[in-house]
């Protein structure tokens, strides 16, 4: 018997779940009699999903994840399952909620407890990284929601409280408790020390992406090119006193948000500003011109006035069927003083600043690590990293070459549009699958794919696609808002005769050693090699891509609830960017494409192809990549152009 109701539904980690679902499938186990399955908080107010059983006879816990797991998505596997002899009723023969045990779970076979003060440190670090109520020292990080992001978070906390340096590659090698606890205790310690504050003075010095940022931002035609804006429906009954403390209140938090840039003796600097307060822009309007509103509210930036950062709020009419207040907020940042990891911060820490919660004051801010950034590259360590960087792209660099409609202009434009598709849940659990299998992660395959993709248009064997990482090597950063993003630019080699899989190890490899370097800047990089100075194009690469994997779609509160607004994006920073985002056991890939070089039409047969290649190597991980089908007569065979298409190159 099973008391779900219709109506329970709730929600963890982005994903909708009914209870229902999962209690039905409970009462499949044939020792299962009665099944109650709720949401519970922490003490950190992160949702979990308890299970309350009913039994004939005592069950192993293995038994039931694993009679779950075939029949229902892991977001929905309970974190707890909890026997009791019989299940609470009240007096309408509802489960008497108050009246259930606390969680006492139920350990089966599979689970093996920390048997140390190392595995036990580590799985308090696992649970806080991966957001879980429970962690045993043989499950597998990735399994576990990990990737490549949550991994590096993983390697800094490991520096910081073992002081061992553990480098990427060995936590994929040793994706549990129990082997990284053997890394940590064969490992020599090294001596972590922590970003220490600058003195307070009227100049800063300023990071090597802010530098970079600041040049390209005074060149003719950037316009809107380094915004980065970012629109959410908001739920519920909302306070605008309330809606414009927090935010003023996220200023005097952070000094990004008080900063503003100049010239002293010929160099780029940053200036802090003491006060600034922010003006919050309000408007009442309907659902049919807030596209027109976003393009009008993204507008560019005085990097020498603050604050670089504006906000809008739209209060919309209220929902016929709800009778719920509905607001937009808009808000645009320059990407010198932000990046994604520092939007979720500033989503992230406005939601609980409204909800009226301290926050932990900051030790650092990002003057600081511009000043730590800069001494680094003195090191011997920044010394070899260069060295690795410059020997990956030794000799002639390859020009991506893909077919165009357009011919290229003398100087590069901004202007783009961009497609959206979906993977569908069948196709992105084969995926999920095929990166668990070769020990890669979805972001290994994804992107091996996308080279794949520009390979067979190019007719090129030798690509460089950039890709960007969260460049925050180091544990005292997690929680400061600047532009820390470093671009990684990914040399492969999609010679037809391999095979995918053969490939995809070969891209896996490519990344891991990139992750090592990362410390190493994109712009010193450029600067080192000589890159072209072509002003059609970005140097090292045109053809970047982005897994997007910071959780930031929905976040529900007692009184509000924050939704992603999708808006059409008119900027395109290189020919192609592939952007894919995981949402409820599905994929959404975004295709951003350059209107200057490329039609809608060949944007969406670049999407439909590039769906073909994910079945292809799904069904079979061993083909070649010179026998993977594509329908389309516009991609090239053997470097020759095989459609009667007018292409320009």
């Amino acid at each position: 018997m099973f008391y779900g109701r219709s109506d329970n539904q709730i929600k963890i980690r982005g994903y909708r779940i009914e209870p229902g679902e999962i209690e039905a499938q409970l009462l499949k186990f044939e020792k299962v009699k009665e099944a109650f399955v709720m949401a519970k908080e922490d003490e950190n107010r992160d949702k979990y999903i308890l299970a309350y059983i009913v039994c004939d006879e005592t069950v192993e816990e293995k038994e039931l994840r694993e009679f779950l797991s075939e029949r229902l998505p892991h977001y929905m596997i309970p974190s707890y399952f909890v026997m009791i002899e019989k299940m609470p009723l009240n007096s309408n023969g509802k489960v008497d909620v108050r009246s259930l045990p606390e969680p006492n779970p139920v350990k089966g076979r599979n689970y093996e407890a920390p048997s140390d003060p190392i595995e036990e440190k580590l799985a308090g670090i696992w649970k806080d990284i991966l957001n879980l109520q429970e962690v045993g020292v043989n499950d597998n990080f990735f399994e576990l929601g990990g990737h490549s992001l949550k991994a590096t978070v993983l390697a800094n906390r490991i520096y910081k409280e073992f002081n061992v340096k553990m480098p990427l590659r060995e936590i994929f090698a040793s994706p549990t408790i129990k082997g990284i606890a053997k890394y940590i205790r064969d490992s020599k310690n090294s001596i972590y020390s922590s970003i220490e504050p600058v003195k307070k003075d009227k100049y800063y010095e300023i990071s090597s992406a802010q530098r970079r940022m600041f040049v390209l931002s005074r060149l003719e035609g950037t316009g809107i090119a380094y915004n980065l804006p970012g629109v959410v429906q908001i739920y519920g009954n909302l306070s605008r006193e309330r809606f414009e403390e927090a935010f003023n209140e996220l200023v005097r938090r952070h000094e990004s948000l008080r900063t503003t840039f100049e010239f002293q003796n010929e160099k780029p600097v940053q200036v802090v500003h003491e006060n600034v307060k922010l003006h919050i822009e309000y408007e009442e309007a309907d659902e049919r011109s807030i596209e027109s509103m976003i393009k009008e509210f993204v507008r560019p930036f005085d990097l020498g006035v603050a604050p670089l950062l504006r906000v809008k709020l739209v209060k919309l009419p209220e929902n016929d069927e709800s009778k719920e207040d509905r607001h937009i907020l808009m808000y645009d940042m320059h990407h010198i003083i932000s990046d994604g990891v520092s939007r979720k911060i500033m989503i992230d820490e406005f939601v609980s600043l409204y909800e009226g919660k301290e926050l932990k004051p900051l030790r650092l801010q990002y003057k600081d690590f511009a000043a730590w950034q800069n001494r680094l590259f003195e090191s011997e360590e920044i010394k070899k990293q260069e060295n690795y960087w410059k020997k990956k792209f030794e000799g002639n660099i390859p020009v991506l070459n893909m077919p165009t409609d357009f011919e290229r202009p003398g100087i590069k434009t901004f202007s783009g549009s961009n497609i959206s598709f979906w993977a569908g849940s069948e196709l992105t659990s084969k995926l999920k699958e095929l990166s668990g299998r070769t020990g890669t992660t979805l972001y290994m395959v994804l992107l091996t794919a996308y080279k794949v993709l520009l390979s067979r248009y190019s007719g090129q064997e030798d690509l460089i696609v950039g890709s960007p990482i969260a460049g925050r090597p180091h544990a005292d950063l997690e929680n400061i808002m600047g532009m820390f993003v470093n671009m990684i630019a990914i040399r492969s080699f999609p010679v037809g005769s391999k095979t995918f899989a053969e490939f995809l190890n070969e891209v896996k490899e490519d990344c891991l050693m990139a992750y090592e370097n990362q410390d190493y800047q994109y712009e010193e990089l450029v600067e080192a090699l000589g890159a072209r100075r072509d002003m059609s194009r970005n140097p090292l690469f045109d053809a970047s891509f982005t897994l997007q994997n910071l959780d930031i779609e929905e976040i529900e509160t007692e009184e509000l609830k924050f939704k992603r607004y999708p808006f059409e994006n008119t900027v395109a920073k290189f020919d192609l960017t592939l952007w894919c985002a995981e949402a409820n056991e599905d994929i959404e890939f975004i295709l951003e494409y350059c209107t200057a070089l490329f039609e809608k039409k060949t944007a969406q047969r670049l999407g439909e192809d590039y769906l073909k290649i994910l079945k292809s190597i799904v069904a079979d991980e061993n083909i070649r990549l010179k026998d993977i089908e594509l329908e389309g007569r516009y991609v090239r065979r053997d470097k020759v152009l095989v459609e009667d298409i007018q292409f320009n190159f």
